[in-house]
């Protein structure tokens, strides 16, 4: 407390963004580390020329979450603030990501989000000197599932791309052998994947913990296919096997093809090659 600037939160932000942009003598195009705030609703954008600069020169895979595990609750505000962060894994093994940009947000929708990623776009098409309607074509986004977070990515990032617009060029790119039109790829974590639908699972099956795990170990499996074709047949087998009740040729060919891939399944290996 002895170091605050200001008791008040929105004037104290005020002052450290001021106090920041001053202390930047070098000349630069983007000035200081707070860049927008709001009031109503609370937010405060965060990020620097040196952070924006890292992803200039792509092509770039970054993360991007909310977490809202950190922050009490101001004063003048009586929602649940979220941090957002955009990240990318450091190249030296062992070492935190670096944070490209960060938002504390109090309220989670398109909107708030939205306004982060053009605000982040626009700095960075002119660090880049690109046109101010380029895209982020070499930038791919890994998210948890979330309609906001994807959404924003998709709109701000894709020149207003909606979800099935993108699914079904997606599909169409994968499937149908259509020429892929350069955008911004969007693709969920497979830790948050794995860990939603093993909460899913365990109600459905009331606690069945062998039911749980062969599930679960079939899912994983679906994860890490590594081709469309693959995806497709362990997805028949898994819907073969938990989906008939008698133990049919067809449901024991299943559990033999999924338990033959299980065992020959080696994450390390299928990323290395």
């Amino acid at each position: 407390q002895q170091e605050r600037l200001q008791r008040d939160v929105s004037v104290e932000l005020q002052l450290m963004q001021r106090l920041y942009a001053e202390c930047d003598t070098e000349s630069k195009l983007i000035k200081g580390y707070v860049q927008h705030t709001g009031a109503n609703p609370f937010f405060v954008i965060l990020y620097s020329e040196e952070q924006l600069r890292l992803i200039c020169n792509g092509p770039v895979i970054v993360h991007f979450d909310a977490t809202g595990s950190i922050f009490r609750t101001i004063q003048g505000v009586r929602t649940r603030m979220l941090l957002y962060s955009l990240i990318l894994p450091n190249p030296v093994r062992g070492e935190p990501p670096v944070s490209i940009a960060e938002m504390v947000a109090s309220r989670h929708n398109t909107e708030i989000v939205s306004h982060m990623l053009l605000c982040m776009r626009l700095d960075i098409n002119r660090l880049c000197r690109r046109q101010v309607t380029s895209g982020f074509s070499d930038c791919l986004v890994v998210t948890d599932f979330s309609w906001v977070l994807i959404h924003s990515v998709l709109h701000e990032l894709n020149d207003a791309l909606d979800i099935n617009s993108y699914l079904t060029r997606t599909y169409l790119s994968l499937v149908k052998g259509a020429e892929w039109k350069p955008c911004t790829g969007v693709f969920l974590c497979v830790n948050h994947m794995v860990h939603i639908v093993a909460r899913k699972t365990t109600k459905l099956v009331h606690g069945d913990k062998k039911i749980r795990d062969a599930f679960m170990h079939c899912f994983v499996l679906l994860q890490y296919s590594g081709n469309f074709k693959r995806a497709m047949a362990t997805a028949a087998n898994v819907i073969r096997l938990f989906g008939l009740q008698n133990k049919t040729p067809t449901l024991r060919s299943a559990k033999a093809e999924l338990a033959d891939n299980l065992t020959k399944w080696n994450v390390v290996q299928q990323f290395d090659t």
